[in-house]
C-alpha cells in the first residue's frame, strides 16, 4: 500500500474507518420476510439498486458519528449510560415501502428505498424517547427530538411515494451499539446488548 505523504508540521487528515450506531436488529425470520418483500419491489419497479446485506440490516435510534479507529473511551461510556435505559420489549411491525432522503443521497441522485410503518414503530418511538432522555442527560448535544423509524433496503434512482406491503413483524426484546467499518461492506460487529424490559 502506498504510503500518504505528508508535509513536515502538518499531520495528515486521519482516516474515518469506524462508525458507531445503536440500532434494532432484525431477527433471522424478519431477515427472510425483508429480503422477500425487497424481491417484490423489485421485479415489481425494476429496482437496479445493490440490496443490503443481512448482517447489515437495521433500524437505527442513534449515531455517535465516524472515528479513525474504535474509540474505546466513548465506547464503555456508552455502555455504562446504555445499561441504565428502561424501556419495555415490543413487536416492530413494518408495512410500508418508501423512498427516504437524507441530503448526501440527493446529491448523488439516489435515494434510500426503505421499509417504515406507523403504528408498527410506536415501540420504537418509546424506546427512543427513553434513550434521547438519558443522551441529552449525558451531555450528548444532537439528538434529535424525533426519529422516522425505518429499514433500509437498497440505493435507487427511483423516489417511491408510500406503498403498502405485507407486513415484517419481529419481537424486539434488545438494543445493540454496533460498529460499523465505512465503505466495507461488511457485517457489522455487535459491541453491547442490552434488554427491554419484558
Amino acid at each position: 500500500m502506498a504510503e500518504q505523504l505528508t508535509l513536515p508540521g502538518i499531520d495528515p487528515k486521519p482516516v474515518l474507518s469506524d462508525r458507531l450506531m445503536l440500532v434494532l436488529l432484525p431477527d433471522a425470520g424478519a431477515v427472510q420476510q425483508v429480503c422477500q418483500r425487497r424481491q417484490a419491489l423489485s421485479t415489481r419497479y425494476r429496482l437496479h439498486g445493490r440490496p443490503i446485506i443481512p448482517g447489515r440490516m437495521h433500524i437505527t435510534l442513534a449515531g455517535f458519528g465516524d472515528f479513525p479507529g474504535l474509540p474505546p473511551r466513548l465506547v464503555s461510556g456508552l455502555s455504562r449510560l446504555l445499561a441504565t435505559v428502561d424501556a419495555p420489549c415490543f413487536t416492530a411491525c413494518l408495512d410500508t415501502a418508501m423512498s427516504f432522503d437524507g441530503a448526501h443521497m440527493r446529491a448523488k441522485g439516489r435515494h434510500a428505498l426503505v421499509l417504515s410503518g406507523d403504528d408498527g414503530v410506536a415501540g420504537v418511538r418509546i424506546l427512543y424517547a427513553a434513550l434521547a432522555q438519558r443522551l441529552r442527560a449525558a451531555g450528548f448535544r444532537r439528538v434529535p427530538r424525533q426519529i422516522m423509524p425505518h429499514l433500509t433496503l437498497s440505493y435507487e434512482k427511483l423516489h417511491l411515494a408510500p406503498v403498502q406491503v405485507q407486513p415484517v413483524r419481529w419481537p424486539v426484546q434488545e438494543f445493540v451499539l454496533a460498529r460499523s467499518r465505512i465503505g466495507s461492506g461488511e457485517p457489522y460487529a455487535i459491541l453491547g446488548r442490552w434488554p427491554l424490559r419484558h
